[in-house]
């Protein structure tokens, strides 16, 4: 899996982009919220070049073959451009791996480097032939409290700054409000919304943090409205924050759908599309898809199956799909990696993919699970 994030019914559920590649061993930006350091993601930061030899090496095949693939994030829990890459470009030769060999990728980052060459080159000329989408990740635009909540991260102007010249050069780029803060991030909400437009962005991802339940005091000491934190906050997935293994707690349901609610208004407002990360409200999402593949060249990525693809086929049948008939339905759908089709797959990417997708007919044969994956879904109307 290391090419793959994890399973879970929330990320086989509603994800696209579950192939990953960290270039990193940790990350040198200690955000307050890291969620890196929960999966054991801390000590000196290192280059990860086996994986990128892995990937280099799967990449090869795919290419070999002439197969098309779920693009590859960089990174999911680390930042894949943070200070050490000035020096050691371990990104930068992913970067160039991918581009040579025409596979798409996410660059998820709030660093600024990717606007400084020689990284600025290669992604530009990844973006010319649709390769690549560069997510810029922020919670505020003040610089003060991203200083205490980012201590090690460029301000979020900088961060600003480096998208604009990148959008101008033709990259798409995706302002992701990660992790989205109740008390901050609402409060900020049409400044930030606003700012993102004035950088040339095409979207808004949105999603609601989620936080160890030690570390919610030191996080009450950043925001700029308490009230929020008045109400206890549940476990993650409704797990008891007491008895977990990792005892992670999010915002009540309430807080985050007026969270989502007020970025999504805004979102339309300001002319930019629109979408949840991980939360579900599939209803307000106004992209194509979450993750902001439509954007990249379609003849050379595809998409996984995904609980959004299932309820536009119960939609338009009327009837609830058996989760099996509902597979062999997107096999026959261009532009979907599903089961008999990933037999051609290399086998690293297989095995992952197959895990993702078992998971996820887990989450469609069991309704309490939908539910949990999906807060706003009426089983009976979907």
């Amino acid at each position: 899996m290391r090419l793959a994030v994890a399973s879970s019914m929330v990320i086989s559920g509603l994800c696209y982009s579950v192939l990953k590649l960290e270039p990193y061993s940790s990350c040198a930006y200690n955000c307050m919220y890291c969620y890196g350091r929960w999966y054991g993601a801390y000590g000196p930061v290192k280059p990860q070049w086996g994986d990128i030899s892995l990937f280099r090496r799967v990449v090869e095949t795919l290419s070999k073959r002439n197969l098309k693939t779920i693009p590859f994030r960089i990174s999911t829990l680390i930042d894949p451009l943070q200070p050490l890459e000035r020096l050691e470009k371990a990104s930068l030769k992913a970067l160039k791996i991918a581009g040579r060999h025409k596979i798409p990728v996410i660059l998820n980052t709030k660093s600024t480097l990717a606007a400084e060459k020689p990284w600025r080159d290669v992604i530009e000329e990844m973006a010319s032939e649709g390769l690549i989408l560069y997510q810029l990740s922020l919670s505020t635009l003040d610089s003060e409290v991203s200083e205490r909540l980012e201590p090690g991260t460029p301000s979020p102007e900088a961060r600003l700054e480096a998208a604009a010249r990148l959008s101008e050069l033709g990259v798409p780029v995706i302002v992701r409000v990660q992790p989205a803060i109740p008390g901050l991030s609402d409060l900020e909400a049409e400044e930030i919304v606003r700012a993102t437009a004035g950088v040339g962005a095409r979207q808004v991802i949105i999603e609601a943090v989620r936080i160890l339940k030690s570390q919610l005091a030191a996080l009450m000491t950043v925001v700029k409205n308490r009230k929020p934190y008045e109400e206890a906050w549940p476990g993650y997935l409704g797990r008891d924050p007491n008895e977990a293994k990792l005892p992670i707690i999010k915002p009540p349901k309430s807080i985050v759908m007026k969270l989502i609610g007020k970025f999504a208004q805004l979102s339309r407002k300001y002319g930019l599309m629109f979408s949840t990360c991980k939360e579900g409200f599939l209803d307000i999402h106004t992209a194509p898809d979450c993750c902001g593949i439509h954007l990249l060249n379609p003849e050379r990525s595809v998409l996984r199956a995904t609980l959004k693809e299932y309820l536009d086929l119960w939609r338009k049948s009327g009837m609830r799909p058996d989760p099996k008939e509902f597979i062999r339905h997107l096999e026959g759908v261009p532009g979907y990696l599903v089961g008999e089709k990933l037999r051609a797959y290399p086998r690293e990417l297989r095995r992952a993919l197959k895990k993702h997708e078992a998971r996820l007919m887990e989450v469609l044969s069991d309704q309490e699970k939908m539910r949990r994956v999906l807060p706003e879904l009426n089983l009976a109307e979907p």
